[in-house]
């Protein structure tokens, strides 16, 4: 299970990687309630009586996923670590990534900006797209 950084979704922060991850595990990458994605809160979310670890839980419950690896960048990671030190039975292993100025910065993000171009411009074009890339094996 995925969990992305603020101010970005599922499909763009996993994008790049999808594909190599696909080959090692079965991916579930999760847009946060709140965020750009397309996890959009309704009527029964507060963020003074949000619980992070039931909801995730009840992710892997409704995929029947009794443990599983958990991953998460900047935001994610904390999600990620957090989830893992309230609910270790359920973790096989976690991941945390600092999402900051680690290498390359602005070739990754020229990278990112020149795939998405098109579907920034009209989002309609292709309905779908960074999601169906990571699920072609």
């Amino acid at each position: 299970m995925l969990f992305h950084g603020v101010g970005d979704n599922s499909a763009v922060m996993w994008l790049l990687n999808m594909k190599e991850l696909t080959r090692h595990f079965y991916c579930i990458a999760v847009d946060t309630i709140g965020g750009p994605g397309k996890s959009v809160p309704n009527g029964n979310y507060s963020k003074q009586t949000f619980r992070q670890v039931e909801w995730i839980s009840s992710i892997a419950d409704s995929l029947n996923l009794r443990t599983f690896n958990i991953a998460g960048v900047s935001n994610g990671a904390y999600m990620a670590f957090n989830y893992a030190t309230q609910k270790s039975e359920r973790v096989e292993r976690v991941v945390c990534m600092e999402g900051g100025m680690v290498t390359a910065p602005f070739k990754a993000m020229l990278q990112t900006m020149l795939m998405m171009f098109p579907e920034i411009l009209v989002p309609t074009r292709n309905k779908g797209f960074l999601l169906r890339q990571g699920v072609e094996r």
